[in-house]
């Protein structure tokens, strides 16, 4: 945020140091146009002068169309500062949670770095970039937009999908999450936090029966799940084969499962070999 020694950059005017002191003073680092105008006092086309000044003046990110980052004095004169990219997702869109590789990286389910963070939304909305971080909007039916929870980073509030339906999101989009193996590290990681009848129910409710064949295969597959849960799911598979994972070179080709409906497509050893390391 930025503090007293605002005064310490000349390039910074008595107008500009005002507008985000007294932005930085409602606990804001992100804010809009209308924000500035309601501090400022002064036309829309002022505003967007002014703005467009702190920005090369290195106050100031840009990260969209009328939204701006306040840099803090760590950052620089070259304004070099990397904020949380769960904030930035937060601000990016109104309705919205985070989820696919982003949610388990947030709740330890994977140890990969992935450099998009993944927003899910009912709308549609372009790909951006800030500060070197891909933020990725991925837009779903309404009926599949459900099961975030409000989680805090710092002082800002930010939706964040449940640990069932971060999962439940995975399975439904492998390409999203790194593959199956990421998924069944998942499982794995999660096995005493996540409650398995609430990602059933979650996979239902999701009308995709690929989730729950690939969620039952990999319970199995890892010793998990009570006889009761893999039964349930077992009665949902269908008739129809799908791939396990869509995502793994077609050259491999891949056994028939009939309990589970799905063609194993990945080398069996590769779905637990991680565990030795």
């Amino acid at each position: 945020m930025v503090t007293q020694e605002v005064s310490k950059r000349q390039t910074l005017s008595p107008t500009d140091a005002r507008l985000l002191t007294t932005i930085s003073s409602q606990g804001q680092d992100i804010f809009t146009n209308q924000d500035a105008a309601s501090v400022l006092g002064c036309s829309s086309a002022a505003v967007r002068k002014r703005l467009h000044h702190l920005v090369k003046k290195g106050w100031l990110r840009r990260l969209e169309k009328g939204k701006y980052l306040i840099l803090p004095l760590s950052a620089g004169p070259a304004g070099e500062y990397t904020p949380d990219e769960f904030v930035i997702a937060a601000h990016l869109i109104e309705h919205y949670y985070i989820s696919y590789w982003s949610a388990l990286r947030y709740y330890g389910y994977s140890e990969q770095a992935a450099p998009t963070v993944y927003i899910v939304t009912t709308r549609r909305k372009r790909p951006l970039t800030v500060g070197g971080v891909a933020y990725r909007f991925v837009t779903v039916r309404a009926h599949k937009f459900f099961g975030s929870r409000r989680v805090w980073s710092g002082a800002e509030a930010i939706q964040m999908a449940e640990r069932e339906k971060a999962l439940v999101d995975c399975l439904d989009r492998l390409d999203l999450c790194g593959g199956v193996i990421e998924a069944a590290k998942a499982i794995w990681r999660g096995r005493d936090e996540m409650d398995w009848e609430k990602a059933v129910a979650y996979g239902r409710r999701m009308g995709n029966r690929t989730i729950l064949k690939r969620l039952g295969f990999l319970l199995e597959t890892l010793a998990m799940g009570t006889s009761p849960l893999l039964d349930a799911l077992r009665a949902d598979v269908g008739t129809g084969y799908t791939v396990l994972d869509n995502l793994y070179p077609h050259e491999y080709g891949g056994r028939r499962d009939r309990r589970w409906h799905l063609v194993i497509n990945v080398p069996e050893h590769e779905l637990l070999n991680w565990r030795e390391h």
